[in-house]
């Protein structure tokens, strides 16, 4: 259902979307018609800039209706969401293979490399909550000035504990420092030290930490 939403919303209205498991690091004015493939050959569709009215949009919707009047699968997350966006944008574009594009070439549609909204693959993922030798790997990717945002896969996230000090507390910090507070707070907020002296976010409260 969201994926109808978030697409319906941006063909009226216009603007940018995020998911709630999307940290902003920067101001995203910049970016017009944008979106940032994930794999070779697909967009996510976690962070959204569009214009009103956009084509691609619209073709999206028509995808969507398509494939719920043909047979809806609840089961498939992908399908009415990132692959109608990137099966739209390959129509529009009349590509057989999405690739990294500028406004000018089609339809002021603007293809970002994966990096600059999901510099963190889901395989890499897990390392973001902890604090490891691998976490700087983490580290020295997240100082490329190209990366606007970080998507964090709540859905295969959300029971990981999180360590002290690990990249995700330390970005916390930074980019959501007034609901961070609240959060290490056990009294008020559902927070569990653990006896490795990690912290585990409920699902409850990591929904809040990034609104």
């Amino acid at each position: 259902m969201s994926d109808f939403i978030r697409t319906a919303l941006l063909y009226k209205y216009g603007g940018i979307y995020f998911d709630l498991d999307v940290i902003p690091l920067k101001i995203f004015s910049s970016f017009i018609n944008a979106v940032a493939l994930e794999s070779i050959d697909g967009v996510n569709v976690a962070v959204l800039a569009f214009e009103k009215q956009h084509l691609v949009l619209d073709i999206q919707m028509d995808i969507q209706l398509m494939l719920v009047n043909k047979q809806f699968n609840t089961l498939c997350w992908n399908c009415v969401g990132p692959s109608a966006l990137s099966d739209a944008l390959k129509r529009v574009c009349d590509d057989k293979i999405l690739h990294i594009r500028s406004k000018e070439k089609c339809h002021d549609i603007d293809i970002q490399p994966s990096f600059v909204f999901y510099p963190i693959n889901y395989h890499q993922i897990p390392t973001f909550f902890h604090n490891s030798k691998s976490s700087n790997d983490i580290y020295d990717l997240l100082k490329n000035s190209s990366i606007y945002s970080i998507h964090y896969f709540h859905h295969m996230t959300m029971n990981l504990p999180i360590e002290n000090f690990s990249p995700f507390v330390r970005i916390a910090q930074i980019y959501c420092p007034f609901v961070y507070e609240q959060l290490i707070d056990q009294k008020e907020f559902l927070l569990e030290k653990t006896k490795t002296s990690k912290y585990f976010f409920t699902n409850f409260s990591i929904l809040l930490f990034v609104l």
